[in-house]
């Protein structure tokens, strides 16, 4: 909630009055900060785990502080919840290793890209292109390439997870595009599937998935 809150408070920012931003501020510190920070105290299973949780969590912290981190309200509090979810962050982050397979399988794997997307393009818009070393994670910039070759030819992905029908394509199309448009060392099959989706439709996605297969480091 503490990203959702976030981002909304971004975008929205310049329409909201000044007792709007002031009530944000106010919840997101008290249900957001304040609860992250005691987690933290207790050493809570996310905060420094090789799952999904640990992406998700201190990612969500992640982009939910840096959108009030100019806020002097809250401003020593949210740097306490970047500095422990950037510690947090790198331990889920080695999954990636060595060439980007997810081992919770292709659902999990979408639910932590959609989140590492996120945290790592909120980084670098906030820091002058730098996400403090996240995208060089080994196997982060070839995971794309794990989803796309665990999808069948009929848009079914093989089962190694706990999702067992078919793939959620508009979010799986989105964590493609974000990844072919904002990392400078997407692979070249994810660039054209980005492509040819945009000419092709929704329809005839599976066929394209199987020619990238055997094509996408051509």
């Amino acid at each position: 909630m503490t990203h959702a809150v976030g981002l909304g408070f971004d975008w929205l920012y310049h329409y909201l009055s000044p007792a709007q931003r002031q009530a944000v501020v106010a919840g997101v510190s008290r249900m957001g900060f304040d609860e992250a920070l005691a987690q933290y105290a207790k050493n809570a299973f996310w905060a420094n785990c090789t799952f999904n949780w640990g992406v998700v969590v201190n990612g969500g912290l992640t982009v939910g502080g840096l959108a009030f981190a100019d806020e002097p309200a809250v401003r020593d509090k949210v740097n306490s919840v970047l500095l422990k979810a950037a510690a947090g962050i790198q331990c889920p982050f080695s999954s990636f290793a060595p060439h980007g397979a997810w081992h919770e399988g292709s659902m999990y794997w979408q639910y932590v890209a959609e989140y590492a997307v996120a945290t790592t393009e909120a980084l670098r818009g906030v820091y002058d292109g730098d996400d403090h070393g996240l995208s060089d994670a080994p196997g982060f910039n070839e995971t794309a390439l794990f989803r796309l070759h665990m999808n069948g030819p009929r848009y079914v992905i093989t089962y190694f997870s706990l999702y067992s029908v078919y793939v959620q394509c508009t979010s799986f199309a989105l964590t493609l595009t974000f990844y072919a448009l904002t990392h400078e060392r997407a692979q070249p099959g994810l660039l054209r599937l980005w492509r040819l989706q945009r000419q092709a439709g929704e329809l005839g996605r599976g066929v394209l998935y199987g020619l990238l297969r055997a094509a996408h480091l051509r």
